[in-house]
């Protein structure tokens, strides 16, 4: 089905009663679909009629053997036994269009998902930003020739009800969908850092039917629960749209909700060290100078971890380490100081940057890690210092270490789904007790 709306480069975003709002340059059996803005009555029943031509139930129009002059479509809405008033929009009428042999004319488009046998079929994914569901168009020339590789520039996919276009993400290597107005779009290239949204398109993704054919990338922001319809249209060279909505050209997509995994943290007495006197429960009185490396399991496994401080914001640079002196004065000298280990061969604790660079704390840097760390799982390490003063630091150093490296981390994962999830780290407040060290999860 095609027709020539308007002739543009992208699909018009303005909102009309009647879409298309005009059509021009009509001829004898050209086809255009027209709707009535979805947010108008979007219960009542629609009515139909065309001056001259003929036009479907659904909106489909099919244009006469006029050759000149105007006609008018009319849609009048019904509901509740109320008959609302008629909109109508202007057809012009033109000769029919004979091209020259040597140019490119569409003859049809298909839309198909790798690992479905048809359509209309209704998929899951999730509204991630980063989780992609594959779908392949395939545009049949007249010629049978394939459609040359700029003209799917112009290929765009469309919501059924509202017929506004989904946005082309900007060419990328791993292209995510990030947090912003948009909430749906799509993409041509694969991430494959994260599984496809139908496990059967894990192998068949990157397969193509055949050369005149293209594999496309849908990606979704939107809310669980959310649903969207598709079809998809081509802008051919000579400005004319040809829409692919017919029932076995569409799919929906239906948006997964998501329940984070369990995460456990657990302390092994392997990997307490430095606890040499046993008096318990007199652990930290007793024992100043510890180490201990606490094991954080994510039950589902996760693919990335990324830490900051739990107030900062996701543009400052991330902090990495909580200290905690036990006193926050200057003549303390106990300090706890955490760090982390994130990747499976890390021979040294990672502590944060800025901290390593004070020379009271450069030391930190040559803590080594001999364990071993399990799978789907980090380590939170909390090291105990019974002689780092803390009038060894100026007083801006200090009133940075006793406010801002004292509050809690934020971990974030990421799961090979695309979703995100976090988890808060800190001590308990320092009112509590006068062992500020002790962590909660």
């Amino acid at each position: 089905m095609h027709n020539s709306p308007r002739q543009q480069t992208e699909p018009s975003l303005l909102p009309s009663i009647i879409q298309p709002s005009e059509v021009s340059s009509i001829s004898h059996n050209d086809k255009v679909y027209f709707i009535l803005d979805p947010q108008l009555l979007p219960q009542a029943r629609r009515k139909w009629t065309s001056s001259k031509g003929s036009i479907t139930d659904q909106g489909l129009y099919v244009a006469g053997s006029t050759s000149s002059g105007t006609s008018t479509v009319m849609c009048q809405p019904f509901h509740n036994n109320i008959t609302y008033p008629l909109f109508f929009t202007t057809l012009t009428h033109a000769p029919r269009f004979n091209p020259v042999p040597d140019q490119e004319n569409v003859k049809s488009g298909t839309l198909k998902l790798p690992g479905h046998e048809k359509l209309p079929i209704r998929v899951e994914m999730f509204g991630n930003g980063a989780q992609q569901l594959a779908f392949e168009a395939l545009i049949s020339m007249e010629t049978g020739k394939n459609l040359a590789e700029p003209d799917w520039e112009r290929f765009y996919i469309f919501d059924y009800y509202s017929h506004q276009p989904l946005p082309r993400l900007e060419h990328a290597t791993k292209p995510v969908l990030e947090a912003g107005p948009l909430k749906w779009g799509f993409a041509t290239e694969r991430n494959e850092d994260f599984y496809p949204a139908a496990p059967s398109q894990a192998s068949e993704n990157s397969k193509k039917a055949s050369d005149s054919s293209k594999i496309f990338y849908l990606h979704s922001l939107a809310n669980s629960t959310s649903r969207k319809k598709i079809y998809a249209g081509l802008q051919d060279k000579y400005g004319w749209w040809h829409y692919f909505n017919e029932q076995n050209n569409i799919f929906e997509v239906s948006i997964l909700s998501f329940t984070p995994p369990t995460m456990k943290a657990q302390l092994e007495d392997k990997y307490r060290f430095g606890f040499t006197d046993k008096r318990a429960p007199y652990d930290y009185e007793v024992n100043l100078d510890t180490h201990e490396y606490y094991e954080i399991l994510i039950s589902d496994g996760f693919k990335h971890c990324t830490v900051r401080g739990i107030d900062d914001a996701p543009t400052h640079p991330p902090r990495t380490s909580i200290v905690r002196f036990e006193r926050d004065l200057g003549a303390e000298t106990v300090c706890t100081i955490t760090g982390l280990v994130l990747e499976k061969n890390q021979s040294h604790i990672s502590f944060d940057d800025e901290l390593t660079k004070l020379p009271q704390l450069a030391f930190l840097k040559t803590i080594s890690f001999s364990g071993s760390l399990q799978a789907d799982s980090i380590i939170l390490s909390v090291h105990r210092f019974s002689t780092l003063p803390a009038d060894e630091f100026t007083e801006e150093q200090r009133k940075q270490l006793f406010e801002n490296y004292a509050n809690d981390l934020l971990l974030e994962f990421q799961d090979k789904y695309g979703n995100r999830f976090t988890k808060s780290i800190g001590f308990i407040p320092k009112n509590q007790s006068r062992h500020r060290n002790t962590i909660i999860f």
